[in-house]
C-alpha cells in the first residue's frame, strides 16, 4: 500500500510539473486577452509617445540613457524594451500590451519554480505532489489576481513586471546555488540582479530575501550565512553598485527635478509626512489582496497627516512587523513570508518619499506573492499528513482543494477581465478614479478625457475642482476658458499659475496666451510686459518675438516693433509658418517698416543668405 501511494504521488508530481507551464500560460492569456487594445494612458505619453530616446535602437547608449524626468529615467532595460516595441510596431499599442502580458507570463513561470523549492525547504518536506500542487495554485492565483492588472495593463508599469521577473530569477538562481554550489548559478543570480535594478531600482531587495532564505534553510543564522556564502553576496552586491550608479539620474533623486515649480516632480514632501501616509495604504493593499474591488490607477499625491489621526493603521502595521520579527527569531515560516512582504514593499512605501504619488497598486506586484504563498504554505503545513495519504478522506480533501482552487482562479480571472475593460478608454479609466478615489490630478486627467469626448462643460467643472490645489489645472483651465471666450476668467487662472510657477517650462506659452487676452482687451502695456518676459526666458522663439512686434505695432511703438519683427525673421527664416505670419503682419501693418520689409525681400530672394 505504501509503495502504491508513492507511485501515485510520483506520477501526480510529474504531471503537475509538466502541466504547470501550459496552465499558467493559458490562465494569464485568458485573464488579459481582452486588454490588448487599450490606449496609452497617464505616463505612457512621456515614456512612449514623447520619448525620443526609443525612436532608434542605435546608438544603444542613447536608448539606455533614456530621457531625464521621464518615468523610465535611470531604468535603461525598461527603456530598451520600449525601443524594441517601437522598432517593431512604432506606436501601435497592441505590441506593447502583448509584451507586458508575456513578461507577466514569464514571471508566473519563474514564480512556480521558486515556490516549489520554498514550500519544500521551509516546510521541511520533500518536493512532491503536495508542494508542487500548492506552488502551482499559488502561482496561478497570483498570475490572474486583479491587483496585478495595473502592472500588466498600464504599459509604462512594465518597469514593475520586468524588475519583478529578474527579482524572481535572482532568488531562484541563488537557491539553486545554495543547493548545489555550482558557480554558474551564482553568476546567473548576479546577472539577474543587475538586470533587475536596470529595470527598476526596487529590485535591490532581492539579496535580502536570498539572505533570509539562507538563514532559514541552509546556514541557520545570518552571521553564518554571510560567512559561508560571502562569494554569493559579494557578486550580488554588484547589483547594488549598479543601482547606486543609476540613481543620480532618477527623477526622485536629482535635485534639478524639483527646480521647476510646475514640473512633474516639483512637489516636495517630507519623509515623515510621506511615511505617515503609508500605514493606511498598506492596510488597504492587504484588503485589496483579499477582496480586489475598487481598483484605481492614481492615488494622488501625499497629504498632510498627523500621528494622532493615523494611530490605528500605524498600530496595525507595527503589530504586524513585531509579529514578523518574532516569527523570524523562532524560525517560523510565517516570518519568512512576512519579511518578504515588508522587504519588497519598503522601497516605495516607506524608505523613499515620492512627491507625486502617495500609493500605487503596482507596488504589490512582489508583496502579493508573500500574502498568497504564505497562506498556501500554512495550508500545506497543516494538511500535509492527510494529503499525502491514500485513504478516502485524503482523496476527498484533494478533490475539495482542486474545486476551491478552480473557483478562486475563475473568480479572480473574471475580475481581472472586468478591470481590463476599464482600461479600454481614458474616459472610462479616469472616471473610475474620480468615483473611487478623487484627487486633483484625477480631475485634470478626467477633464482632458471629457474634452476629447466633446464634453467641454463637464471638463471645465472638473478643472475648477482641481485648480485650487494643482498648478497644471490652472493652466489647462485658463486655456479652456480662452477657447470658450471667457477672457476675464482665463486671465485670472493664468496669472495665478505664473504667480506660483514663473519659471515653469510652459510659462512662455502661458505668457503668450495672456498677451493675446490682454491685447483683445486693449491692455497693451500688460501684453507687452508678458511678452518681454517671455522673450527673455526663451530668446530663440520666433513666435514670441513676432507676437511682441504685433503688440508694439498696436500700441504705436513702431521702431521697437521693427526691431522685434526683424529678430523674428532672423529666427524663423527656415520656418514656413513663421514666415507666413510675418508676411501677413507686414501686409496688414499701417506703419512703414522698411528694414523688416527689406530683410524679408532678401530672405525671399536668397534664403541661404546669412542674416546679420
Amino acid at each position: 500500500m505504501h509503495s502504491e501511494a508513492l507511485t501515485t504521488l510520483g506520477r501526480l508530481t510529474l504531471l503537475l510539473r509538466r502541466g504547470a507551464v501550459p496552465v499558467l500560460i493559458a490562465a494569464v492569456t485568458l485573464a488579459y486577452g481582452n486588454g490588448l487594445h487599450g490606449p496609452f494612458v497617464f505616463d505612457d505619453a512621456r515614456s512612449i509617445e514623447e520619448n525620443q530616446s526609443i525612436r532608434h535602437l542605435w546608438p544603444v547608449t542613447r536608448v539606455l540613457a533614456s530621457e531625464r524626468n521621464s518615468p523610465v529615467a535611470a531604468r535603461p532595460l525598461t527603456n530598451l524594451s520600449l525601443a524594441l516595441n517601437y522598432a517593431v510596431g512604432h506606436l501601435a499599442v497592441t505590441g506593447y500590451h502583448v509584451t507586458n502580458v508575456m513578461l507577466h507570463v514569464l514571471a508566473s513561470l519563474v514564480l512556480f519554480a521558486v515556490l516549489r523549492r520554498l514550500f519544500a525547504m521551509l516546510g521541511r518536506a520533500p518536493r512532491g505532489a503536495t508542494t508542487n500542487a500548492a506552488a502551482l495554485i499559488a502561482a496561478l492565483l497570483w498570475s490572474v489576481h486583479p491587483l496585478n492588472s495595473e502592472t500588466v495593463d498600464y504599459i509604462t508599469q512594465r518597469t514593475e513586471s520586468l524588475a519583478g521577473l529578474f527579482w524572481l530569477c535572482t532568488v531562484y538562481c541563488a537557491i539553486r546555488y545554495l543547493d548545489r554550489r555550482q558557480l554558474r548559478w551564482m553568476l546567473c543570480a548576479a546577472a539577474a540582479h543587475v538586470l533587475g535594478v536596470a529595470s527598476k531600482e526596487s529590485a535591490v531587495t532581492a539579496p535580502l530575501v536570498v539572505l533570509l532564505y539562507d538563514r532559514y534553510c541552509v546556514s541557520g543564522s545570518t552571521g553564518d550565512a554571510l560567512r559561508r556564502h560571502r562569494r554569493l553576496y559579494g557578486v550580488l552586491a554588484i547589483g547594488w553598485i549598479v543601482c547606486a550608479l543609476l540613481l543620480p539620474e532618477a527623477p526622485f533623486f536629482r535635485a534639478d527635478s524639483f527646480s521647476s515649480p510646475g514640473g512633474a516632480f516639483a512637489r516636495a514632501v517630507s519623509p515623515w509626512v510621506y511615511l505617515l501616509n503609508q500605514p493606511r495604504l498598506i492596510v488597504h493593499y492587504v484588503g485589496l489582496a483579499a477582496a480586489p474591488y475598487g481598483l484605481v490607477v492614481d492615488y494622488g499625491a501625499p497629504i498632510q497627516l498627523s500621528l494622532r489621526t493615523e494611530l490605528v493603521p500605524v498600530a496595525v502595521v507595527l503589530t504586524a512587523l513585531a509579529a514578523v520579527v518574532a516569527a523570524i527569531v523562532r524560525r517560523h515560516q510565517l516570518g519568512f513570508w512576512g519579511a518578504w512582504f515588508f522587504i519588497t514593499l519598503a522601497p516605495a512605501s516607506g524608505l523613499v518619499p515620492i512627491p507625486t504619488e502617495v500609493g500605487a497598486e503596482r507596488r504589490m506586484y512582489l508583496p502579493l506573492i508573500a500574502l498568497i504563498a504564505g497562506c498556501a504554505a500554512m495550508l500545506v503545513h497543516a494538511c500535509n499528513p492527510v494529503l499525502n495519504s491514500t485513504d478516502t478522506r485524503a482523496r476527498q480533501l484533494r478533490h475539495l482543494a482542486i474545486v476551491v482552487a478552480v473557483l478562486m482562479t475563475t473568480t479572480l480571472m473574471m475580475m481581472t477581465r472586468r478591470r481590463n475593460s476599464e482600461y479600454a478608454s481614458s474616459l472610462a479609466l479616469w472616471q473610475t478614479v474620480v468615483e473611487r478615489r478623487p484627487n486633483p490630478r484625477a480631475y485634470v486627467n478626467y477633464a482632458a478625457a471629457l474634452g476629447d469626448a466633446g464634453k467641454s462643460d463637464d471638463a471645465v467643472h472638473y478643472l475648477r475642482l482641481a485648480a485650487p490645489e494643482l498648478l497644471d489645472a490652472r493652466r489647462v483651465l485658463g486655456f479652456e476658458l480662452l477657447i470658450r471666450g471667457d477672457a476675464a476668467g482665463a486671465i485670472t487662472q493664468l496669472e495665478e499659475f505664473l504667480r506660483d510657477a514663473p519659471s515653469d517650462r510652459d510659462a512662455s506659452t502661458v505668457r503668450l496666451a495672456l498677451a493675446g487676452a490682454y491685447s483683445d482687451s486693449l491692455e497693451f502695456d500688460k501684453a507687452r510686459a508678458h511678452l518681454e518676459t517671455a522673450t527673455r526666458l526663451d530668446p530663440a522663439s520666433a513666435v514670441l518675438h513676432l507676437a511682441l512686434a504685433q503688440v508694439l505695432l498696436a500700441s504705436g511703438d513702431v521702431e521697437e516693433a521693427d526691431r522685434r519683427l526683424r529678430r523674428a525673421l532672423e529666427l524663423g527664416r527656415s520656418d514656413i509658418a513663421a514666415l507666413t505670419q510675418i508676411r501677413e503682419t507686414l501686409a496688414n501693418a499701417r506703419q512703414s517698416l522698411p528694414r523688416s520689409r527689406a530683410l524679408l525681400d532678401q530672405v525671399d530672394a536668397s534664403p541661404s543668405v546669412r542674416v546679420r
